[in-house]
């Protein structure tokens, strides 16, 4: 094996790319691809699920930058290149509703980000449509999050009153199975502590 080979499944592990793994370990990008390839852990070309591919495009549609697309979603621009159609019209919106739908799906991307990005408990973040707001407190509650077409404050203010949790710990939540704060409280106790 490589000198190199712990160091990169390390790296890799942290969620480094292999761009930033080559900079840092100042070795070659194949011999980057083949110890993650050799460990299963993901070449370029399969970093990005369907449904984040997707996102990409929905990003880019409403922003128009290539770079702000990168670097809002923490990829790198040849990345976000290669996934993204540039410069070709989407088809024209037939109705009002697909208009409606496309606009809540963009709002939700934003409120997610706004939000950290990730279950507040288990880190998940593959897939938007996974990730749900909970209320932490339901008397606070005005209205639900989803299925609203309000302003983007008004919704961002509500969002504030929430955490961002995906599909299974809001599931376990609700049915009592986790304390909140007892979980989030851990959670910014080893953050601290760097465990």
């Amino acid at each position: 094996m490589s000198i190199y080979f712990e160091k990169i499944i390390d790296l890799r592990n942290q969620g480094k790319t292999y761009k930033e793994i080559c900079s840092q370990l100042n070795c070659a990008m194949s011999t980057v691809s083949y110890h993650c390839k050799l460990n299963k852990m993901g070449g370029h070309s399969d970093r990005l699920s369907d449904q984040q591919k997707k996102e990409l495009q929905i990003l880019y549609d409403e922003i128009g930058s290539l770079k702000k697309v990168a670097k809002i979603k923490g990829h790198s621009f040849e990345t976000v290149k290669k996934y993204v159609i540039v410069g070709k019209k989407i088809k024209s919106i037939k109705t009002n509703s697909e208009s409606v739908i496309l606009w809540r799906k963009r709002t939700k991307l934003k409120l997610i980000d706004y939000k950290g990005g990730k279950c507040v408990l288990c880190d998940y973040n593959k897939c938007s449509s996974a990730l749900h707001f909970h209320h932490l407190d339901p008397n606070e509650k005005d209205f639900s999050i989803s299925g609203k077409s309000l302003s983007f404050e008004k919704l961002k203010n509500e969002v504030d009153k929430c955490i961002l949790v995906c599909s299974n710990c809001h599931s376990e939540i609700h049915e009592g199975i986790v304390n909140i704060n007892a979980r989030v409280d851990q959670r910014k106790e080893s953050y601290v502590l760097g465990t």
